[in-house]
C-alpha cells in the first residue's frame, strides 16, 4: 500500500481554485470592453495551450475525476488531487499527496476526485500568464495575435459604458474618427491607447473640458482639416453651406488660408462693415476676439468665419496685419449680412481684330453651396440669350471649395457625355469614379476657368474636370492644393466632427493635395484685375477653348 505523505484539512485552497479563474476571465472581459486591451478570444487560447485545462476551468469534475481514479489504480503517480463528496458540497474538499496507485480504496465508491496532473497545472498556470498578460500587458497580446495568428479586431472596440455626458461626447468623437478617417495608422497613433487616455482616463468636469480633449484628439491625426466643431460652429457652417441668401450677423468679409496657414482676407462685401472698417483684400486675420487663428496654432478659415459671425448688433475685435507687416486691432460691428450668391456680368474683351472680338459673360462663384449649380445655368442661360455672351468665364479666384457634391454636379452640366469627372479613394483604397451620366447641358459654350493661390478643395475638382476633358482652359496662378474629401458628422449635444474620409485624384489620376493644378495661360494681371473694367483689358478671345463636342 502507498505511504500516504500528507493529508491536511485545507478547505480554502478549492474555493479559491474555483474561484479565481473565473475572476480572471470576468476582469478581462471587464478590460476589454472598457478599452483597455484588445478583446482576442480566450477559447483559441485555451484550446492552443491545453484542452483539457479548458475542461477544468469548465468545471468538468466527474470526468477529470474518472481520468485521476484510472490512474491511481494504474500505479501512475497522481500530485495533487482535490476531493469533493457526492453532494459537491465545498466543506467536504481535502487537498491530498498521494503516491503509489491503491488509494482509491479509501476514496469510497460515493466519491469524486477531481484531478489535478504536472500537465494539468503547467497548461493553467500558462493560461494564466496569458490572462495576466491580457488584463496588465495589451502590447502581448497583439504580439501574440501576429505571432501565433490569432484574430485581431479592427478599431474602434465596442465602447464601454461612461459614467458622464461629457466622457460619452468623447467616446462618441473617439468611435466616429476611427470609422470614419482616411489614415487606418491614425497618424501612427495607436487609437486604442488613445480611447484609454481620452475617454478611460479622461476626467471631464464639464462639456469645455470634453470638447477641448476632442480637439487635442484630433491634432493627434496631424490633420488640420481633421477638426473639431462647437455646436454654435457646427451652426456656422450649416448655415454657410445649405443655401444661398441666408442672413445672418456678420462682418462681410470671405477668408481663405495660404501655404503658411495664414488667413488671409479673399474679398470684403461692398459697403459690408468689413470694407467699412478697412480691412482690404490680402490682410491677414491673425485672430478674433483674443482667439488665434491661422498658423501652427490656430484653426482654419472656417474656424475663423464661426467666430467673426454672431448676434447682430454686437462687437467683434480682429487683429490683422497688413502689407506693411503691421499688427493693427479694428473693432467692428456685426450686421446682418446676406450671403453672396453667384453674380454675373457681360464685358467686351477685345480681339486682334474686329472680327476677333468676343463678349463674354463673367461668372463669379465665391463658395460652392447647395443652390450653386442651379444659379450657375441660370445665369448662363440670362447672359447668353438675353445679353449675348458668347463665352463663360467662371471666376473661381477666392473660392476655397465648399460642398464637393455641387462641384461634381455642376460638372455634370458643363461636359459631354462618359466623361471621368473625378475619383475618390476611400480608406481602404478603394475607389470611386464619378462620370458624367449624358450630355450636359451647357457643353456647348466656350468656357475659360479664373484661378488664383486660394482656390483649392471643391473649385480644384471642376477646375481639374474641366482642364484634363479638354473643356476649358485655366488661366491665372497654380492653385492652392488641397485634394482631401471631408465629411460633417454630427455628435450628440449639436456638436460635430469634420473629418477626412477620402482623398481624390483628378480625371487623370494626379493627386493635387499639397501640389495645386497648374494653369494653362499664367496671367497676373486677371488674377489681380479688381473690375470688370480690368478684367476685360486682361482677358484675351483665345483664352476661351471652342468646345469640340457635336451637340445631339
Amino acid at each position: 500500500m502507498p505511504e500516504q505523505v500528507r493529508r491536511p484539512q485545507n478547505r480554502g485552497a478549492g474555493r479559491a481554485l474555483r474561484a479565481v479563474v473565473p475572476l480572471m476571465v470576468m476582469a478581462a472581459s471587464l478590460r476589454v470592453a472598457a478599452g483597455f486591451a484588445p478583446p482576442l478570444p480566450v477559447a483559441p487560447r485555451l484550446s492552443a495551450l491545453s484542452q483539457h485545462t479548458a475542461g477544468a476551468v469548465a468545471g468538468g469534475f466527474i470526468d477529470n475525476a474518472l481520468r485521476g481514479e484510472r490512474r491511481l489504480r494504474q500505479g501512475r503517480p497522481t500530485l495533487v488531487g482535490l476531493r469533493m463528496d457526492a453532494e459537491d458540497s465545498p466543506k467536504g474538499q481535502e487537498l491530498v499527496l498521494v503516491r503509489g496507485g491503491s488509494e482509491t480504496a479509501s476514496v469510497g465508491a460515493n466519491r469524486r476526485m477531481w484531478v489535478f496532473t504536472k500537465r494539468h497545472l503547467t497548461a493553467m498556470a500558462a493560461c494564466c500568464i496569458m490572462l495576466f498578460a491580457s488584463l496588465f500587458l495589451p502590447n502581448v497580446a497583439d504580439t501574440a495575435s501576429m505571432r501565433f495568428g490569432w484574430p485581431t479586431p479592427s478599431v474602434p472596440v465596442a465602447s464601454a459604458a461612461v459614467s458622464s455626458e461629457e466622457a460619452r461626447t468623447v467616446a462618441e468623437a473617439w468611435k466616429v474618427l476611427g470609422k470614419a478617417y482616411v489614415d487606418q495608422t491614425f497618424n501612427g497613433v495607436d487609437w486604442q491607447a488613445t480611447r484609454q487616455k481620452f475617454v478611460s482616463k479622461g476626467n471631464y468636469k464639464n462639456m469645455d473640458e470634453a470638447y477641448q480633449g476632442i480637439r487635442d484628439m484630433c491634432k493627434l491625426l496631424g490633420d488640420k482639416y481633421t477638426r473639431f466643431l462647437t455646436p454654435a460652429q457646427y451652426s456656422s457652417i450649416t448655415q454657410l453651406y445649405q443655401a444661398s441668401g441666408v442672413e445672418f450677423g456678420g462682418i462681410g468679409v470671405e477668408m481663405t488660408m495660404d501655404t503658411s496657414n495664414t488667413i488671409i482676407v479673399a474679398s470684403t462685401y461692398p459697403g459690408s462693415p468689413a470694407e467699412r472698417a478697412g480691412l482690404k483684400k490680402g490682410d491677414a486675420i491673425k485672430a478674433v476676439s483674443g482667439v488665434q487663428v491661422g498658423g501652427k496654432i490656430g484653426g482654419t478659415a472656417d474656424e475663423a468665419a464661426s467666430l467673426l459671425r454672431g448676434t447682430v448688433g454686437t462687437e467683434v475685435a480682429v487683429t490683422v496685419t497688413g502689407f506693411g507687416g503691421m499688427n493693427r486691432d479694428v473693432t467692428v460691428a456685426r450686421e446682418v449680412i446676406n450671403m453672396r450668391p453667384v453674380t454675373a456680368s457681360v464685358v467686351d474683351v477685345a480681339g486682334e481684330t474686329a472680327e476677333e472680338n468676343m463678349r463674354v459673360g463673367i461668372l463669379r462663384i465665391p463658395v460652392f453651396s447647395k443652390d450653386t449649380s442651379a444659379q450657375v445655368l441660370e445665369l448662363i442661360d440670362s447672359v447668353r440669350i438675353e445679353k449675348g455672351a458668347q463665352a463663360i468665364l467662371l471666376d473661381l479666384r477666392g473660392n476655397v471649395g465648399g460642398s464637393f457634391p455641387t462641384a461634381v454636379d455642376l460638372a455634370k452640366e458643363l461636359l459631354p457625355q462618359d466623361q471621368t469627372i473625378v475619383y475618390a479613394v476611400d480608406r481602404n483604397g478603394e475607389r470611386s469614379e464619378y462620370r458624367t451620366e449624358g450630355q450636359g447641358s451647357e457643353q456647348a459654350i466656350p468656357i475659360a476657368v479664373l484661378v488664383d493661390k486660394s482656390t483649392a478643395s471643391a473649385a480644384e475638382v471642376l477646375t481639374a474636370a474641366l482642364q484634363e476633358n479638354g473643356r476649358a482652359k485655366v488661366i491665372g496662378e497654380q492653385t492652392f492644393g488641397k485634394g482631401l474629401v471631408q465629411t460633417i458628422a454630427p455628435l450628440q449635444g449639436g456638436a460635430a466632427l469634420v473629418i477626412t474620409v477620402s482623398t481624390y485624384e483628378t480625371p487623370h489620376n494626379h493627386n493635387i493635395n499639397k501640389v495645386g493644378i497648374a494653369p494653362d495661360v499664367e496671367n497676373d494681371r486677371c488674377v489681380k484685375a479688381q473690375s470688370d473694367k480690368d478684367l476685360a483689358a486682361a482677358l484675351s478671345p483665345t483664352f476661351f477653348q471652342q468646345s469640340s463636342v457635336n451637340v445631339l
